[in-house]
């Protein structure tokens, strides 16, 4: 029997659901999120912290390691809480020690077999949400350079007609996009390619991508658009045309997130929905240096700070691991479990 575990809390931005497939029954010391413990908050000098490894902001996570100090540490990971002049304040505890969040058990059917451990439902849980005075500071310098800074469209001259996630990570997009776009939706989907993962429902698509080869070959699209966002953040179409725009696995390529997302904001209807998938695969040569050293469920909550900076509401955010890997995959036979699927969606707020 496949069972899905949906651990959920809110912060200040939105709700979060980590969900977590097994066969296995959990016991209470599986879920149990740790209690909140002062002595676990240090307060440590600046000169401790091997900034050559990482630049120290605040809001952010950093394994122990990164911390010189000849004192035992209270747990392998800790999260900046303040900083102040010559010291700064590192928080031990579980990011939702403390905190409320509610458990459910819900047995259902699935078509490939779960996998999923325990431990893996509290591993990422809360490093999604901000603290509760500002938001996290994930700026570092030259944040959106990359390894390949040639033009894009050279990089994307020839069709790349290839899965960029397994398959079981795909079905778990798919059955997402289902529950979230609605009959008969005019639907963007933004970076598009030979693939949209969209449900049958979405009798509306256009794609804006790099590569027409590809879109013309995707069965979803009713027409698309040729159109580097990286040479142009600002979408060519109207004010207000679509009902729900998608991006999926490919936000990690944006030089100008900021930007495209307002303008994504600009061409959704009042109330319109945005949706934004990816997982922790990619290509190397033209992620962002700020995608690549971020945490996989820090970009979460990077993507929903964006998000809510860029116009939107009623904001959720979503991890999704445990079921197995499709055998179709390259990594199959090395590791067990689907690529992890991540996603953030909200509503078009007004303008």
């Amino acid at each position: 029997m496949a069972i899905q575990y949906e651990l959920s809390y809110t912060s200040r931005l939105g709700r979060h659901r980590h969900i977590q497939w097994t066969s296995e029954q959990y016991s209470k010391e599986h879920v149990f999120v740790p209690v909140f413990k002062k002595a676990f908050v240090l307060t440590l000098p600046l000169s401790s912290f091997n900034q050559n490894l990482a630049p120290l902001k605040y809001g952010r996570f950093y394994p122990a390691q990164i911390v010189k100090t000849s004192s035992p540490l209270p747990a392998g990971l800790f999260r900046i809480t303040g900083i102040d002049g010559m010291e700064f304040t590192a928080d031990f505890n579980h990011p939702l020690a403390g905190k409320d969040s509610n458990l459910e058990k819900i047995p259902l059917q699935s078509e490939s077999p779960p996998v999923g451990k325990p431990h893996m439902l509290l591993e990422w849980a809360g490093m999604d949400v901000p603290l509760q005075d500002r938001d996290t500071d994930y700026s570092i310098d030259h944040a959106f350079h990359r390894q390949d800074s040639t033009d894009d469209a050279l990089f994307y001259e020839n069709p790349r007609k290839v899965m960029h996630v397994d398959t079981t990570c795909i079905s778990r997009i798919n059955a997402l996009y289902e529950n979230l776009v609605k009959p008969h939706d005019t639907v963007l989907d933004l970076m598009s390619s030979w693939r949209s993962h969209l449900p049958p429902q979405a009798q509306r698509v256009t794609g804006l991508g790099m590569n027409a080869g590809e879109m013309a070959d995707n069965p979803m699209l009713e027409e698309y658009v040729v159109h580097n966002l990286n040479r142009g953040h600002r979408l060519p179409f109207n004010d207000g045309i679509f009902d729900a725009v998608v991006n999926t696995v490919s936000i990690e390529y944006l030089t100008e997130p900021h930007q495209v997302f307002s303008d994504v904001r600009r061409v959704l209807k009042p109330g319109g929905r945005v949706i934004v998938t990816f997982s922790n695969r990619y290509f190397p040569p033209k992620t962002t240096r700020f995608w690549a050293e971020l945490h996989p469920a820090e970009r979460l909550g990077w993507v929903l700070q964006l998000l809510r900076t860029s116009g939107f509401e009623d904001l959720f955010c979503q991890v999704e691991r445990g079921l197995g890997r499709s055998q179709d995959d390259r990594y199959a036979g090395q590791v067990e479990d689907m690529d992890p699927l991540f996603a953030v969606w909200g509503k078009a707020g007004m303008m």
